[in-house]
């Protein structure tokens, strides 16, 4: 699994910026090429995300030390926080 870690407290909407669009587009490729991807969120309701990219799987996480427990690959988008990863 990547995990794209999207910055705390920030919904990721569709049409307000590049972020977003290229961030749904990885994790759309990875899917396409059977490789298994995520969008993290920190801090922020998902539902609006999920609304608006019905199509890229989206994970609420409470905070950021959770960060810690994801398996497999980690991408900080935008902004990354002092936590340990596994990978």
């Amino acid at each position: 699994m990547i995990s794209f870690i999207w910055p705390s407290n920030e919904a990721m909407l569709a049409g307000t910026g590049g972020t977003e669009t290229f961030t749904a587009g990885h994790v759309r490729e990875l899917a396409r090429r059977g490789i298994d991807a995520q969008v993290v969120m920190i801090g922020t309701p998902i539902s609006q995300s999920e609304q608006d990219f019905p199509d890229v799987p989206f994970l609420g996480l409470t905070n950021k030390a959770e960060i810690s427990t994801l398996n497999g690959m980690v991408i900080f988008v935008n902004q990354a926080y002092d936590v340990p990863t596994r990978h």
